[in-house]
Formats: C-alpha cells, structure tokens, sequence
C-alpha cells in the first residue's frame, strides 16, 4: 500500500519537491506521538522546504498535523500554534506495516515495543479525529507546557460543547498521570480522559500537586478499542 501511495507522487509532485515529499512520507511513521522537528527528517534540506513538503501530504490526508493549543476554552483552534505540531500518519495499519511489524507481532503478549506508546496514539488519535459531527473539518489538538524543569504535555484535548477534556493515553495497564494532574489544576477541569488497556471504569480521583494545590475530578477510563466512542460517552458524562 505504501508503494501505491509512492508511485502516485509522480502524478501530483516532480524533481526536488518529489524527493522531499518521499522523504518526509518515509519518515512520518517513525514521529508519531512526538513533536514534528523538522531536522529530524533531514539535516540537508531547510525547514521551509520540508515544511512544503509536510503540507503536500496533509492536503492529500496522508498526513494530519495536530497543533498545540493552550486550551483555555474552545474553540481549542484559536489558541493553537502553527509552528508547533504532531504528526499523525493515515492509519494505524499502514503505519505498523511501515515499521515492520505484522498482526502475528502485535498479538503477542511478551512483544517489546520501544514505539508501543507512538502506535497507541496513533490508535487513538485517528478515532478522534472523525468522531466528531460530520458536518465539522476533522481537527486534533494537543497541550503541551515548556519550562524549565517544569514540562508537561497531555497527548490530545477536546471540545466536548463548551468544556475541555484532557485524552492521555497509555498502551498498557500502568503510566503516571503527572502531566494530566497539572493540566487539570491549571484550567480547572474536573473531568479527564484515560485509554489504556483496563476495562472500563468511572473514578472519582483527587491529588495533591506539587505546588500545594488539591484537585478532584472524574476520571474516565476505557480501553482502546472504545477510542471512537470516547467523545460520546464523555458527553453523556458532561450533560446528561
């Protein structure tokens, strides 16, 4: 399939332009779930070529940039940042079969991946993205904080009507919630979005964090596969 979606370059792309749209194509399943740096594909070419590049592949949903937004209220794309972004691929199957991995190697229960994280998001944020009103352009978002020793980033928010959810996801049954506590005490949510691979489960939570201050909020937490019905069932939880 990937071979399919390379010779179709030649149609739409041609000299310098198709060489960097292959490159970054051959790049993106390796930088799911990580900050898109721009040097990380090729150090030989400049930022504003494989920039180029990247919008050629979102425009022909090959690519989706998820932009990070400081999620002080909706819609979450006003405060979003240009320059700041992941990268999904277009499916998560294709994504598995770009890094060499086949269904027999991910049934396995002793299987090590250094990536599990990445596919899991990449999972997750694919079922997010349409899930939403069909009548909306398919949008996803993510919070991240930058300070020195005080980073923290939350894999994906959303709108859910006038309220912001924070999604964290982890492939397993274990992870800390360090980032998920903070956002929650900075924007005074108090209700958060766990997938991972528990069964279902509704929890009232409450932490102290480590500038002193207490937050109580629900938690929400389904397993993977319920990933496309997260923002239905997150609603329920908000307005019903």
């Amino acid at each position: 399939m990937a071979a399919t979606y390379r010779d179709d370059f030649n149609k739409y792309s041609h000299g310098r332009l198709k060489e960097r749209i292959q490159l970054v194509f051959d790049r993106l399943p390796t930088m799911v779930g990580r900050k898109f740096k721009y040097v990380q594909v090729s150090r030989e070419h400049r930022a504003a070529e494989l920039a180029d590049a990247v919008q050629h592949l979102c425009m022909a949903r090959v690519a989706r940039k998820v932009h990070r937004t400081a999620a002080n209220g909706v819609p979450l794309a006003a405060e979003a940042s240009e320059r700041h972004f992941k990268c999904l691929y277009m499916d998560v199957g294709l994504m598995c079969a770009a890094l060499g991995l086949n269904l027999l190697d991910l049934g396995r229960e002793d299987l090590t991946l250094v990536n599990n994280g990445a596919v899991a998001e990449q999972f997750v944020g694919q079922h997010l993205l349409h899930s939403g009103p069909s009548y909306e352009t398919p949008a996803l978002h993510y919070w991240a904080r930058e300070a020195r020793n005080s980073n923290a980033e939350v894999d994906y928010v959303i709108a859910v009507g006038r309220r912001i959810v924070p999604v964290e996801i982890k492939a397993g049954t274990t992870g800390s919630l360090k980032s998920l506590h903070q956002f929650l005490g900075e924007k005074r949510s108090d209700l958060a979005l766990r997938l991972n691979a528990l069964p279902p489960s509704l929890l009232q939570e409450s932490k102290k964090l480590p500038s002193g201050a207490a937050i109580s909020y629900r938690l929400l937490s389904l397993p993977l596969y319920l990933a496309g019905q997260a923002r239905r069932l997150a609603t329920e939880l908000l307005y019903d």
